[in-house]
């Protein structure tokens, strides 16, 4: 089985990202098919670390030049180049095959530079040549067929089988082609050209605005994680979601979050675009997958990706609703676009059940939700917000409305929060202790742990050395283990996956993190 990079590794393997963006400009692009794409390509840049290298072109009857080719990335680069983005305006035709071939060599001539200064540096007593190039990625988004290219459909096939021999084998390039509603004759000439490209290429083929965000987000965040994945599930120099659990090759595995690009068995009640959780695997290699509105649904491996935003949507995790689900299935409530809320539980089917600070718990789906890490972000005023884990302040000898069950020191997440009520207008919050659910103290007279509000999946932890007993026992671990934090209970309870124990169970005041790296989101600082 594959096993799982250690963080310790990911911390100082970072390597350069060759990034290259071709966005159709095309007059059939205007309006907010333009705005999405300049949006996902903002966020793609966004990604990027200093020292980085991105080339942006444009297309349509001609290939333009948004960057001066390659650029390296710092703040002030950044700024300029989002000017460029921004000012990307649609009209003219679909130059596709000039632009795969203008990218293509763009990047191979980048990499053939790179080789050099490597060959260099190792006469000098460096590294291998190759470790020079970094990661290669070309993202290409287009509306439609080509319709004016000089350049023939051939010339533009064997440049993307070049692309595999000399940077796919080592497993440097990753090319991603995202397709906007083609029609069944451009999607077959997209998929032979994908062909050509091997393992290096992915290609969907989405249905509207939202689709060409969500593919930039999950573009974003492998480019975070300096993770390449081909065919297989198989990275280079990056994060791989696959760990010693694995029951089947490649990264989709059970509980694995995973989105609909295909339906070779039938749709059924399935929707292109849909999350759901993996249940199980036919012998024959066909996945089951159960959503919202179907379970079971059989899947052929080539119809479902890995959804890396959806990933890490675990108990425990901190979310917002996404800028683009516009439409919510099952909320009716009107939720702030500042509001950040808790998740309580995700279903087998991929129904998720959060907190966002109202009576009651909301349900959503998964592709309705993305990640918030930011640890003060949240619409509530001052520092405690919806999913912090807070506790008792020490200097607190007993709380205004009592302690009831609790104890000094326990430590929950806050879900909820208003006024004391009876004539008293000071700010309260309700929050979910593993001793204690619902219980309800004076705002002022708590704090948010500063140690247990970085515990989230995701997260390597320890059990703090001042903790002698654990509340739910040792179970083979011991001050010495690591592991990973893979839910986090409402209540505060932790589980962690420890090589001696894959479902130890403590609580949250008993664990403290050993990194400030999280598998879901490892490009934190």
């Amino acid at each position: 089985h594959a096993q799982m990079l250690s963080i310790n590794t990911l911390a100082v393997q970072r390597k350069t990202c060759n990034v290259h963006i071709a966005v159709d400009t095309s007059g059939s692009m205007a309006g907010s098919r333009m705005r999405a794409a300049q949006e996902g390509t903002m966020r793609v840049l966004n990604a990027l670390s200093d020292g980085d290298r991105v080339n942006v072109m444009g297309f349509s009857s001609d290939v333009t030049q948004i960057t001066d080719g390659y650029e390296q990335i710092d703040a002030r680069m950044k700024s300029k180049i989002a000017n460029g983005i921004r000012g990307m305006r649609a009209g003219g035709r679909t130059a596709l095959h000039d632009v795969l071939l203008a990218s293509c060599h763009s990047m191979l001539a980048l990499s053939a530079e790179l080789r050099k200064f490597g060959q260099v540096m190792k006469q000098l007593g460096g590294t291998d040549v190759d470790s020079e190039i970094g990661q290669c990625w070309l993202v290409l988004l287009t509306d439609g067929d080509d319709t004016c290219s000089r350049s023939s459909f051939e010339d533009a096939r064997q440049i993307l089988h070049k692309m595999n021999q000399e940077l796919g084998s080592l497993n440097l390039l990753k090319i991603k082609i995202i397709g906007v509603k083609l029609d069944a004759d451009a999607e077959k000439k997209m998929r032979m050209l994908a062909h050509a490209g091997g393992a290096s290429v992915d290609y969907h083929n989405v249905q509207d605005e939202q689709g060409i965000c969500t593919s930039f987000d999950e573009i974003a965040i492998l480019i975070q994680r300096r993770t390449i994945t081909t065919a297989g599930g198989r990275g280079g120099g990056g994060l791989s979601l696959v760990d010693d659990e694995s029951e089947w090759p490649g990264e989709i595995q059970k509980g694995t979050h995973v989105r609909v690009v295909g339906t070779s068995r039938g749709a059924a009640s399935v929707s292109l675009g849909d999350v759901g959780v993996v249940k199980s695997r036919d012998s024959d290699g066909d996945y089951r997958i159960c959503f919202p509105v179907q379970d079971d649904w059989a899947a052929q491996p080539k119809d479902v990706v890995v959804d890396y935003i959806a990933e890490a949507i675990r108990p425990g995790q901190r979310v917002r609703v996404k800028p683009t689900a516009r439409t919510l299935r099952f909320v009716t409530q009107s939720i702030p676009t500042n509001a950040v809320g808790f998740v309580a539980d995700v279903g087998y089917d991929g129904k998720v059940t959060a907190d966002f600070g109202f009576a009651q718990r909301l349900v959503f789906q998964l592709s309705e939700l993305q990640a918030v890490f930011g640890q003060s972000e949240g619409a509530w005023p001052g520092p405690i917000q919806c999913g912090s884990a807070v506790r008792v302040k020490p200097s607190v000898p007993k709380p205004s409305l009592g302690w009831g069950s609790l104890k000094p020191g326990d430590v929950g997440y806050a879900h909820t929060r208003g006024t004391l009520g009876s004539g008293d207008g000071r700010a309260a919050v309700v929050v979910d202790f593993p001793r204690t659910d619902n219980w309800k103290g004076v705002e002022a007279e708590m704090e948010v742990d500063p140690v247990a509000d970085k515990v989230r999946p995701g997260i390597q932890v320890r059990v703090k050395p001042s903790v002698q007993s654990p509340q739910g026992g040792w179970g083979g671990c011991s001050h010495a283990s690591r592991g990973e934090v893979r839910a986090v209970r409402k209540d505060g309870i932790v589980t962690v996956r420890f090589a001696e124990c894959h479902e130890w169970k403590g609580h949250l005041n008993e664990v403290e993190p050993t990194s400030s790296v999280n598998r879901y989101n490892d490009n934190r600082k």
